[in-house]
């Protein structure tokens, strides 16, 4: 989704676009060469997991009470795939 950000310059009086994420799914670890990423890309990466759990862990709440194993499991991949790096 494309919204209006704030920047440093400007292109006369017409806004710039930035896209915000459609999708919150955390990003699959065994997938990522860390010794390749720079600071930055992990900062970038440990800031898209911190918005995916805070975005999505109210959809669990409780979870561990109901006594549902498969909602636990879902909590704890989560919790899990969402850790820093």
């Amino acid at each position: 989704m494309a919204r209006e950000v704030p920047t440093t310059h400007t292109f006369g009086d017409k806004p710039y676009l930035g896209f915000e994420h459609v999708t919150m799914v955390p990003l699959c670890r065994r997938l990522l060469l860390l010794d390749l990423l720079t600071p930055v890309e992990r900062d970038w990466i440990n800031a898209y997991h911190d918005e995916v759990r805070q975005k999505t862990e109210a959809f669990f709440e409780g979870d561990d009470a109901d006594g549902d194993e498969g909602k636990k499991r879902t909590r704890t991949w989560l919790e899990r795939e969402t850790q820093k790096i």
